[in-house]
């Protein structure tokens, strides 16, 4: 699994998610990484609009 997916299960964990919630974003960020056949580092850095990659680093940051 990805290392940006597993700090993101983590996170969701850390923070009392439900298990079903934690999974359905973690499945999201996987169909991210599959559509763009890349690693989900890559895909920020390579592919999605600023904007995206900041909610997502700012997602993650909370």
């Amino acid at each position: 699994m990805n290392t940006l997916i597993e700090q993101a299960q983590l996170e969701l964990a850390y923070r009392s998610y439900a298990s079903k919630t934690a999974k359905s974003y973690c499945d999201a960020l996987q169909k991210v990484t599959l559509f763009f056949n890349k690693l989900l580092d890559k895909v920020l850095n390579d592919k999605l609009h600023l904007h995206s990659k900041r909610w997502v680093t700012r997602y993650l940051a909370y």
